[in-house]
């Protein structure tokens, strides 16, 4: 007791820190929540300064504790795995009860400390949520609940509500495909690094594609993500070269002929990649249309020239040119940075006004 009475007073004076040693403050009596984070992680003013904070800490008592993010204080908090800018952990009488990443404004971090209070969890809170806006798919509040479980290390719940949305959204939001093979495709991959059961889940989803995909559009690509987030992109390439020229499957190969080209270009395969690109008009028009498209550009220009396709090259850079004269130093010094010039060039190198750009390529010749 002697020891707890200044320490609860400090406390109910408002949002006052204590020292009290991370093992310590674990396992003390009552809610303790410890704060762990970088330099200014979230913005000034701090969470813990707001109105709706302070109105709560004012009538509950919380031993509130900020150690400096020190390498044994992190293991002591966090353990292993995950390592956000801004966590806080929540305990009581010596039992984690749920932890949360990231910034939060004062009112949403208030009702977290209720719901903790009270032996519930941010999770609980996001799916309260979620019924009360009618229990339809939630495709965004479902990944948030994805990134909750994922901070709380809750890796079963984070895999079970991300296989979820991958079932549900062919059929309920189809329109929302390119957020189902990006950014869920994406948290599964993140998820299978550390989680060895979402890994097999994913083998598993990929291997039952296996025959599928060699008929089935759709089929293969989403059998070419999972290859992507399995970190098995070589199994992709292998398809592809295994099947280059099969008329029956010319399609199919079209179909993926961009992202090979990508994969290829990841690994350095310049000269493979400039055989993988279509007409190159067509695909200069789809180039356009992507964020960071003129860097695409210029690595399908170099590629052209690295597979001995001069002609296809020029015609890709006259296109280019003619919307764009200044993409001419961009060309340029891709083709040199990957060893792919030749004379041919010549109207793209006197186009461009950068003399390094310039000297760069002529010494190549």
């Amino acid at each position: 007791m002697h020891r707890l009475l200044p320490l609860l007073s400090l406390v109910l004076l408002g949002a006052g820190f204590t020292d009290l040693p991370v093992e310590e403050a674990k396992v003390a009596p009552g809610l303790v929540v410890i704060e762990l984070s970088t330099d200014d992680a979230c913005p000034a003013p701090a969470v813990w300064d707001e109105a709706a904070v302070q109105a709560w800490l004012g009538a509950h008592a919380t031993t509130l504790v900020k150690p400096a993010r020190t390498a044994s204080h992190v293991e002591a908090v966090l353990g292993d795995g995950f390592r956000p800018a801004m966590a806080r952990v929540a305990y009581r009488d010596g039992k984690e009860l749920d932890r949360i990443c990231g910034c939060m404004d004062g009112p949403t971090f208030s009702r977290w400390l209720a719901a903790v209070d009270g032996g519930g969890t941010r999770a609980d809170l996001l799916e309260e949520d979620m019924e009360k806006a009618g229990g339809g798919l939630d495709i965004g509040r479902m990944l948030a609940l994805v990134q909750v479980h994922h901070c709380a290390h809750r890796e079963n719940a984070a895999l079970s509500v991300l296989l979820d949305l991958w079932e549900r959204i062919p059929e309920e939001a189809p329109e929302q495909r390119e957020v189902r093979l990006s950014r869920v495709a994406h948290d599964m991959g993140v998820l299978a690094q550390t989680h060895p059961p979402a890994r097999e889940w994913l083998v598993g989803m990929r291997d039952q594609l296996t025959t599928a995909k060699d008929t089935d559009g759709t089929a293969l690509d989403e059998w070419v993500v999972l290859n992507r987030v399995l970190l098995q992109d070589e199994v992709t390439v292998a398809w592809y070269r295994e099947h280059a020229g099969d008329k029956d499957m010319a399609e199919l190969l079209e179909r993926q002929a961009p992202n090979v080209f990508y994969l290829l270009v990841e690994q350095g395969a310049w000269a493979d990649a400039g055989r993988v690109v279509g007409d190159p008009v067509a695909w200069l028009a789809a180039w356009r249309k992507m964020p960071g498209g003129l860097d695409d550009v210029a690595k399908g220009y170099a590629a052209l020239l690295a597979a001995g396709r001069a002609a296809d090259a020029a015609k890709l850079a006259k296109s280019t040119l003619a919307v764009d004269r200044g993409a001419s130093c961009r060309l340029l010094a891709r083709s040199v940075e990957v060893g792919a010039t030749d004379r041919s060039q010549k109207k793209v190198a006197s186009a461009c006004e950068d003399e390094a750009v310039v000297a760069a390529w002529t010494a190549t010749l």
